[in-house]
């Protein structure tokens, strides 16, 4: 089994708009030092190209929020991220 680090995954959440379906407000998280909150995709692009995670994770992900993000600026980036189904419950131990 494949050892991961939490700085090597980027969690992320977003809020959508039910009307305009856009969206509203992103939440990402690598470590205590490095995330956001915030509109800005600029923002979450410049979070994973500092930090260079490689998975990403995030509830409902892979089927409502990488929507949003494959039609926009961070589709790119999110290309050469790995995304997988997991377990409900994604526990990281720190050492």
């Amino acid at each position: 089994m494949q050892s991961m680090s939490s700085s090597s995954i980027v969690f992320i959440d977003l809020e959508v708009t039910k009307h305009t379906q856009t969206i509203a407000s992103i939440g990402a998280y690598i470590d205590e030092e490095n995330g956001f909150e915030g509109q800005s995709l600029h923002e979450l692009i410049r979070l994973c190209v500092q930090q260079t995670p490689s998975y990403v994770c995030g509830h409902n992900f892979i089927d409502h929020d990488k929507r949003y993000l494959e039609n926009s600026t961070f589709n790119a980036l999110l290309q050469r991220l790995k995304t997988r189904y997991a377990l409900p419950l994604l526990v990281i131990v720190s050492r």
